[in-house]
């Protein structure tokens, strides 16, 4: 404003200073002094990113009126017949033409310096691509491959060549054509995509798992296609397989584990529709795997428990769960089922534990205890049933092994008293509460002692004197029976040395042996040691036991018998007739003594009995030498019944009672004879 005031005073008059264009001029140069310190002025010196220089339509007809100023103007002058100063004008056209040549220049400049960028960006997306570990495919919308990558070679051994044209469903695994249509479904709109894990076929014929992306970019002009990716994932399945498969399997067996178990039997509570049929659920315990364990190792445990898994399926249905919960305890859940159907099912696993196992070279019997609770018990917790299930399995151990039975709500009472009683039992030793009481054995022709057996009593300080038959089993069961065993052993050999330095008399006492007594390690020693503390004589000393106790482990047993009757102690087969196969291991084990059990001599009384099993027994004795005992006279038919049959040896009440030691003293004091009936001649004597 300034300069235009200037100029129009200038042209009309002459210019004065002090004016008001001054003022102009002054007001001018303040506004750019605050402008250039105006903190928005840094901008100017930041830089501009360049665009893409692009020939749009007024910037072509900008430049084509420019380069028609040269021609137009002479014309134009021409016409107006106005002389063009010539000089000035090719000067201007020449800076002109230069100019919009100069312009041309930098946009097609512009354009190869793209062009030579964007061939760069493709080889450098074909460099991925080619080193990719996913598989690119284009297809049309009806899944024909139009383009592969390279990758496809290295990843499934096809050539790029080989699989254009083909259908890409043709390599999918059969079984996952639905996941194939599933995948389709879902990118059937354009610019969606889907994902789904699907097995392609290699090249080999074999199958691989692939992450697969499916992408509908029909619509983008670009592609028109839709791009198909996959990453082999095999491993990964495979890894995540493994741990899915230990969390919910056992490692040693491949059952299904506790967690598995539960599930399922969570699940089978909740889809029970009918009362009238329930589940079941069945608990088996094997007998005695400690003592296997102990005496053979952990791995040969390992391989027994392996073979005992094989086994139990073939009594089941193949809808049936069965699992192993740990150590030598295993679980079948039953749907659809009832009481009646659960026992058949028990019955059949105890059948398929009769036959021995080979572990290591070895024939290993094993038998069970087996708890069954249905649904109904279990307030429809799975825990709870579980719990039902092994106390109706300790009832079947308490009754005796080898056998199943049913849970009933007072069994939960029992249970509770039972681990009562187990905690007094750990403490009874320490506590001194255990006494030893013994039963005679007599000569059923003379009625005179001949030896006697320990029995272990319990007397509790509050329940009084505890039954055997209730705390033996627990103590069995609970591993405790090895410490009792010794302090059994110890004092019998202690009271018969105290008895054989009092009396002049010379009898035998009988000690009876668990089957994890005899498969510790260190037992034969610890009968040495106790036989040299007492001083006793080893022939006086007789070891009983089952046939079960040996008959689990048949080398072992075999070697620990001969160990024992190395030392001089006798050997006699407690309860015989009860076991799995007693004759046809009296030969190979060193057997110097044989014990009738009970159940044979209770059937005594009918004449049609008496001479059958008994009688083939006592045969067998005389064929190998070999004395034998009956046990359990309570009458005396039984009594006269044993004598016709030529006994010689008796145990039972009829004969005594189990007694204090003090009152086998005095019945040494005397002439060692029992007041019987007289004898009958005998077949023997006959």
């Amino acid at each position: 404003m300034a300069d235009l005031a200037y100029l129009a005073l200038t042209a009309r008059t002459e210019f004065t200073t002090g004016s008001a264009t001054d003022l102009l001029w002054l007001a001018g140069y303040v506004t750019f002094g605050a402008a250039g310190l105006h903190p928005s002025m840094r901008r100017l010196s930041e830089p501009v990113p360049a665009g893409p220089v692009r020939l749009s339509r007024g910037r072509v007809v900008l430049l084509g009126a420019a380069m028609l100023v040269v021609p137009v103007a002479p014309a134009v002058s021409a016409l107006r017949d106005h002389s063009v100063d010539l000089a000035v004008f090719v000067a201007g056209s020449a800076g002109l033409y230069l100019l919009i040549l100069a312009r041309i220049v930098g946009v097609v400049r512009q354009h190869e310096h793209t062009l030579r960028a964007e061939q760069g960006s493709q080889r450098r997306f074909r460099a991925i691509v080619d080193a990719s570990s996913d598989i690119v495919t284009l297809n049309t919308a009806e899944g024909v491959i139009t383009w592969c990558a390279p990758s496809i070679e290295r990843i499934t051994g096809f050539q790029p060549e080989d699989l254009v044209g083909t259908r890409s469903r043709e390599f999918a695994h059969p079984d996952d054509s639905a996941i194939i249509e599933r995948l389709a479904q879902a990118i059937a709109v354009p610019g969606s995509s889907a994902h789904a894990d699907i097995r392609l076929r290699m090249r080999d014929g074999s199958y691989r798992v692939f992450q697969a992306t499916a992408q509908n970019l029909l619509h983008d002009p670009d592609v028109a296609s839709i791009v198909l990716t996959g990453l082999d994932v095999t491993e990964r399945r495979q890894l995540s397989d493994e741990l899915h498969r230990r969390a919910f399997r056992d490692d040693l067996t491949g059952l299904a584990n506790r967690a598995l178990f539960t599930d399922r039997l969570h699940h089978a509570l909740l889809r029970r529709p009918d009362p009238d049929r329930d589940i079941a659920v069945i608990f088996v315990d094997l007998d005695d795997f400690k003592t296997i364990n102990d005496s053979l190792g952990h791995q040969a445990g390992d391989t027994l428990l392996t073979q005992v898994a094989a086994r139990l399926p073939a009594a089941l249905r193949p809808a049936d769960t069965i699992a192993r919960l740990g150590g030598d305890e295993f679980a079948v859940l039953l749907e659809d089922t009832d009481e009646a159907q659960a026992q058949q099912v028990a019955g059949r696993l105890l059948g398929e534990l009769t036959a021995p196992f080979r572990v290591e070279g070895r024939d290993v019997f094993v038998a069970a205890s087996i708890g069954i609770t249905t649904g109904r018990h279990g307030n429809g917790d799975p825990e709870v049933l579980l719990r039902n299930a092994d106390i109706a399995m300790y009832q079947a151990k308490h009754a005796g092994k080898n056998r199943h039975a049913l849970y009933r709500p007072s069994m939960h009472v029992a249970a509770i008293a039972r681990l009562e009683l187990l905690a007094d039992l750990q403490r009874a030793l320490e506590r001194d509460e255990f006494v030893l009481h013994y039963q005679p054995v007599v000569d059923l022709g003379t009625g005179r002692l001949v030896s006697v057996e320990a029995l272990v009593r319990w007397h509790h300080p509050r329940r009084g004197m505890v039954s055997p038959a209730e705390f033996i089993p627990l103590a069995e069961e609970s591993g405790f029976i090895e410490p009792l065993g010794r302090w059994v052993l110890r004092e019998a050999c202690r009271q018969l040395t105290r008895w054989h330095q009092r009396h002049a008399t010379r009898f035998s006492v009988a000690v009876n042996v668990s089957f994890r007594q005899l498969a510790s390690a260190g037992f034969v020693d610890e009968v040495a040691e106790v036989l040299r503390e007492t001083g006793l004589d080893p022939a006086h000393l007789v070891l009983e036991l089952t046939e079960t106790a040996f008959m689990a482990d048949v080398d072992t047993a075999e070697s620990k018998l001969a160990a024992l009757r190395a030392l001089g102690i006798r050997i006699a087969i407690d309860d015989f007739g009860t076991g799995y196969s007693s004759l046809s291991y009296l030969d190979r084990y060193p057997i110097d003594m044989i014990k009738i059990d009970r159940s044979f001599v209770s059937a005594l009384p009918d004449p049609k009995d008496e001479a059958t099993l008994i009688q083939i027994m006592l045969d067998l004795a005389r064929r190998l030498n070999l004395p034998i005992v009956a046990e359990g006279i309570e009458n005396q038919d039984q009594l006269a019944a044993l004598r016709r049959l030529g006994c010689a040896l008796g145990q039972g009440f009829l004969l005594a009672t189990p007694r204090p030691a003090e009152a086998i003293s005095t019945m040494l004091t005397g002439d060692r004879r029992l007041h019987l009936d007289p004898p009958t001649p005998t077949r023997a004597a006959a």
